[in-house]
């Protein structure tokens, strides 16, 4: 393989940007309407390349991009979260601060038959009906910020006075980010899109950025083997990817090194690039490769 020579720029723009720019909504019909999201994205394209094209940024000519995009609000409202939608701002999912009593009797829920993952799955039969293909992914949130979600701040104080807790209610986020990422493979081939721009769309990206907000010792304790469990699951289907290094108290599977390769519509996913205003990827403190390919850690989640 030749030797590039130059890095590619890439860049993310918030939605109050957009919004305050150029009038852009990112209103819930921005999510659930697939033809005004593709209408929208053709727009930010044009306006990107028209502002910022000296440096590479847009197409003046943009052809419509049939991505599926939800936010990071799937699997918190299949728990029931109160979504907000606004003109200006990325959606957001009201927590639910749910008692000991309810936490405990959580289960794994129907996944594929609750709302809303029967839209998204009605929009990616539709725009692989439509344009031949999708492209993109659903967002699969990451397991303590789904945590965060069902339980609340209280999650914090359970990690030292109710670790069985703890360990129920993360063995129920971590199989629902299992089963969304197989989905999203399946589906479109990407792991990424909804998280990153920062990353080949062919690896799969956990957004994870309420970590920054534990210990080492807890991370380990608590964490690091569902992160793992996610990595090891994921990686028949692709390679995950390293972002920096852990501490060295953290490195518990770092000496496995992934394998190349991606989806084969990973480049022009990344020319797709993910929904415009998504924030980029911010590192954590212990951003790192997890399981035997690593899990890509750190962003807004």
């Amino acid at each position: 393989m030749a030797a590039k020579d130059s890095i590619p720029l890439g860049a993310g723009f918030y939605p109050d940007w957009w919004h305050k720019q150029y009038g852009i909504s990112f209103d819930k019909r921005y999510y659930f309407d697939p033809e005004t999201r593709i209408d929208a994205r053709m727009a930010m394209d044009k306006a990107l390349h028209k502002r910022f094209g000296d440096v590479g940024l847009g197409d003046p000519n943009p052809k419509p991009k049939p991505i599926v995009t939800a936010g990071m609000i799937t699997l918190p409202a299949v728990f029931g979260c109160e979504i907000v939608y606004k003109d200006d701002a990325i959606p957001w999912a009201v927590p639910l601060n749910l008692s000991e009593d309810k936490i405990m009797k959580l289960e794994v829920p129907d996944l594929f038959d609750s709302w809303p993952m029967t839209e998204w799955i009605k929009q990616v039969d539709y725009l692989k009906k439509k344009y031949g293909k999708v492209i993109g992914d659903i967002n699969t949130t990451g397991i303590q910020n789904l945590a965060l979600k069902i339980r609340g701040e209280e999650l914090y104080i359970d990690y030292f006075e109710n670790p069985n807790l703890c360990h129920h209610l993360l063995r129920i986020c971590t199989e629902c980010v299992k089963r969304l990422f197989e989905f999203n493979f399946k589906a479109t081939g990407s792991g990424a899109v909804d998280v990153t721009p920062m990353s080949d769309p062919g690896i799969a990206v956990i957004p994870n950025c309420t970590e920054e907000q534990i210990s080492n010792n807890i991370y380990e304790t608590f964490l690091l083997q569902y992160d793992n469990e996610v990595a090891d699951a994921v990686r028949p289907a692709s390679p995950c990817e390293s972002r920096g290094m852990l501490p060295p108290a953290s490195r518990k599977r770092s000496g496995r090194a992934g394998t190349a390769g991606c989806a084969s519509s990973a480049e022009a996913d990344r020319r797709a690039g993910p929904p415009p205003g998504w924030p980029a990827l911010r590192p954590g403190p212990r951003s790192a490769g997890l399981g035997a390919a690593g899990l890509g850690r750190g962003a807004a989640g």
